[in-house]
């Protein structure tokens, strides 16, 4: 998916705030001369605000008017919006007017830093009405900043056809809630300094490109959280990364669809770490391909798929954790599950999964495959069953014990796996078979 944002047609006037009176000295209360700014922009249908370096100190929120588009553009970081402790704790530092009953179009923040010392929003777009959306909305290059860990930093409801490129939201219970269709974020990050970030993410929308995003939280909520909700499908992830103390991505349980993660990095590297992955109930067509999942959770699990979710795909990627079930998969009410090339990697113990390495016979990948790990001697366990016909990886002189803990896990003998007889045999709870890897194939050397 590409979005692409188009020019700002009517901004053809440009401005700058120190006419106004703003002295961006770090002390003068600057609200009424940035307000007056604003004001004369719009009555001339729109335009840019410039804000030459130096701190503006505001006490009152700034209010952008829905009617003339408006871009409010600074010199990098240099430039800062300031709010003072007189400013409302509920009060962001930008908002849009609430009336009229219309869409906010061609509006811009750019090369600006926002930042309250204190527990509050920063930025705020509310959406009560399907006509107050905010439209071809670009942010660049802008750094949100709040101190606490109760108030949303960033808050955008009603997006449409928006760019977010290169912005950092630091502080807040939330760190970014997102609501809309047709949005693309490019190189997001939402830090966890000195514990500041309880959740990093809230997506209820569709239509979203997510390039280069890096979120850090604590040890509450999730790293992203993915909401259902009537457009909550066709999400993309390209690189996330992901440290913290809790789940990395969740899933809600409702209309979740249509979500692809390319190349994530996601560790939860402490022993109070969550789960890397939460696939919600009822997700749809979810597809991961390539990259690191790990968990740092004993009891915990890097990848969970809850029942009802179906079409599930694992496809190349590194799994690993502290705890020896990295997969999860509930006994029943899961469709389609395919795994392919999975690199798991416990640190402890057996690999199991709940249901089995990929599930019952009809959600198998179609190569019916497992993939060996890396250490000299490994060990799989099976605690549903499966029917496994070939085993990827391996190396020369590498040892593989499958353990089992049901009745019905068939091994099939041709391809790369040669049982001593039969060709094809079913083991029962509390067997075992030891195989060894000559180079070429996986050669029985006994069981139990």
């Amino acid at each position: 998916m590409k979005h692409s944002h188009k020019q700002n047609p009517l901004a053809t006037c440009s401005v700058n705030v120190k006419n106004y009176g703003a002295r961006g000295d770090a002390h003068t209360i600057d609200s009424e001369a940035i307000q007056d700014a604003i004001v004369d922009v719009a009555s001339r249908r729109g335009g840019i605000i410039c804000f030459p370096p130096g701190e503006y100190v505001i006490d009152q929120s700034i209010r952008l008017p829905r009617a003339a588009p408006l871009i409010l553009r600074g010199s990098g970081y240099a430039a800062e919006i300031t709010a003072s402790g007189a400013l409302p704790q509920d009060a962001p530092i930008i908002t849009f007017d609430d009336a009229p009953d219309m869409p906010a179009q061609f509006f811009g923040i750019e090369d600006l830093k926002l930042a309250r010392s204190n527990d509050g929003p920063v930025l705020r777009h509310l959406s009560p009405t399907d006509w107050m959306r905010l439209t071809d909305f670009r942010m660049r290059n802008v750094h949100c900043h709040c101190v606490g860990r109760s108030a949303t930093n960033v808050h955008l409801e009603g997006l449409l056809n928006c760019v977010l490129e290169s912005v950092r939201v630091n502080g807040g219970g939330l760190g970014l809630y997102l609501q809309g269709s047709h949005v693309t974020i490019i190189n997001l990050k939402v830090p966890n300094i000195d514990y500041s970030v309880t959740n990093g993410m809230d997506v209820m929308g569709g239509n979203m490109v997510f390039i280069g995003t890096r979120i850090g939280v604590c040890d509450e909520g999730f790293g992203v959280r993915l909401n259902s909700g009537a457009l909550g499908g066709n999400i993309q992830f390209n690189g996330i990364g992901f440290e913290g103390e809790t789940t990395a991505i969740q899933m809600d349980i409702g209309n979740i669809s249509n979500v692809l993660i390319t190349e994530p990095a996601i560790s939860s590297p402490t022993n109070i770490g969550g789960i890397g992955l939460n696939i919600g109930e009822f997700a749809r067509n979810v597809r991961v391909i390539g990259g690191t999942i790990a968990s740092g959770v004993e009891g915990s699990c890097s990848v969970k798929i809850n029942e009802g979710a179906r079409e599930i795909r694992l496809e190349d990627v590194n799994i690993w954790g502290a705890n020896e079930q990295i997969i999860q998969v509930p006994s029943t009410g899961v469709q389609h599950i395919y795994i392919r090339a999975l690199k798991a990697l416990p640190a402890q113990g057996p690999f199991v999964l709940t249901r089995g390495i990929i599930g019952t016979q009809d959600h198998l990948s179609e190569e019916n495959t497992i993939t060996a790990g890396e250490q000299p001697i490994y060990r799989m366990a099976f605690s549903y069953p499966v029917t496994i016909r070939h085993i990827t990886d391996g190396h020369e002189a590498q040892e593989l014990i499958l353990l089992f803990d049901n009745d019905n896990t068939t091994i099939v003998g041709d391809g790369n796996i040669q049982l001593r007889t039969p060709a094809e045999e079913t083991f029962t709870t509390g067997a075992s078979l030891r195989l060894f890897y000559d180079g070429a194939s996986w050669r029985e050397i006994g069981r139990n």
